[in-house]
Order: C-alpha cells, then sequence, then structure tokens
C-alpha cells in the first residue's frame, strides 16, 4: 500500500516543481518607450518601444559609441544637426538591433496612453515570439512619463496579461536605449513629413528588420 500511495503522488509533486521551475525560468525582458506627436494635437502620433534581455548594458555601450563617433551625443533628435543624425544612424545600422525595435503609427486620436500601453504590449509579445520565449517578465521605462501616467499605463498592460516587474518613467534622455527610441520616432516622423533621404532609411531598416511596424 505505501509503494501504491507513493506512485499516485509523485506525479502531483513533479509538477508543483515543473511549475515552480517554471516561475524561476520566467526571462526578464526590458523595455524602453518614447512617444512623438502629442503637439500635433492629435493629428499623429507616433509609439517607439526598444526591446532587450540582458544584453541591455552591451547594446547601451554600442549606441554610446555610436553618438560619440557620429558626433550626436546625447541630444535630443530635434536638436541635433542633420548630418549628425544621418551619420548616428548609419553607425546603428547593425545586427545588434535585429528585431528589436517596434513602431506603431496612430492617426487621428488623442488616446495617447492607451496606444502606449498597445504599443508595449504588442512589441513585447512580437519581441518574445522571435525569441521563442514563451514565459517573461517585463521591466518598462517610458521617456517623459510621470507616477500617475505610468501606472495608467501598468493597468492597461496587466489586463492584457502582460506581467510586469517594473514601470517607470524617465527623465528625459535618460539613456541611450531611450535616445534611440526618441531617434527612430523623429526619423519616422521626418519620413512621414516628406524626407526622402530618411523615407530610405526606413525602408533599410525594415528590410535589415531592425524596424518593425506593428
Amino acid at each position: 500500500m505505501k509503494q501504491k500511495t507513493k506512485t499516485k503522488t509523485d506525479p502531483t509533486s513533479s509538477s508543483s516543481a515543473k511549475s515552480s521551475a517554471g516561475l524561476r525560468g520566467a526571462k526578464k525582458i526590458y523595455c524602453y518607450v518614447d512617444e512623438t506627436g502629442q503637439d500635433t494635437n492629435g493629428k499623429l502620433f507616433i509609439v517607439v518601444a526598444v526591446v532587450c534581455e540582458k544584453d541591455n548594458i552591451l547594446l547601451e555601450k554600442f549606441l554610446e559609441e555610436c553618438e560619440v563617433k557620429s558626433k550626436r551625443n546625447m541630444i535630443k533628435w530635434t536638436k541635433s544637426k542633420s548630418n549628425f543624425r544621418e551619420k548616428y544612424l548609419e553607425l546603428i545600422t547593425s545586427s545588434k538591433l535585429k528585431n528589436r525595435i517596434y513602431y506603431g503609427i496612430y492617426i487621428d486620436t488623442k488616446a495617447y496612453l492607451e496606444l502606449t500601453a498597445l504599443t508595449i504590449a504588442q512589441s513585447l509579445y512580437t519581441y518574445a515570439k522571435s525569441r521563442e520565449i514563451s514565459d517573461f517578465r517585463s521591466i518598462i521605462i517610458i521617456d517623459g512619463f510621470g507616477k500617475k501616467e505610468s501606472r495608467t499605463v501598468g493597468k492597461i498592460l496587466r489586463r492584457t496579461g502582460v506581467s510586469i516587474d517594473k514601470i517607470r518613467g524617465a527623465k528625459d534622455e535618460a539613456t541611450a536605449l531611450i535616445r534611440l527610441a526618441d531617434s527612430i520616432g523623429g526619423l519616422l516622423r521626418d519620413s512621414i513629413d516628406g524626407s526622402k533621404k530618411m523615407k530610405l532609411i526606413t525602408k533599410k531598416f525594415i528590410d535589415k528588420r531592425i524596424l518593425k511596424k506593428l
């Protein structure tokens, strides 16, 4: 009888162990977000998300080197010179950024927080699928957001099933990954506004799978 009892309880024990292992094995995914277009009063709104894992420190270093080499440095996209912007974009054309930058373009809407959350959720799930990650927890940093906006976006994300370890705002252009998101937002906006050069760069990024529209 003791042996039979043991046999019955073993599968339950094994299942619990697997479940615990699954929780411990959840990948940590970082998402750096910037948005542009609120100044158009709802006519155009663009959200960009840069997604990565524990290699975020290496990516930061790579991007900082690109900033220095291009002379763009830590200046916001709209305040940097056009030749510095173009050089920066040329330098970041690297396999290091493949399948990492996602964006959404929205027209005639002021649902800024909802669309920011939507873009983040889609970016995280698309990235996870591309890396065959079935279980993840996220750390989300959004440029210029305060506590109130971060809480609101966090609530929306949790309703979509996104697991969040932390969500917070960041001071303007606080990190190289946030500045990258800002640069891509600027690139897309300039492209939409009719810049032929920026349209060509955007197409190049999409073709190389550095940039993906959601």
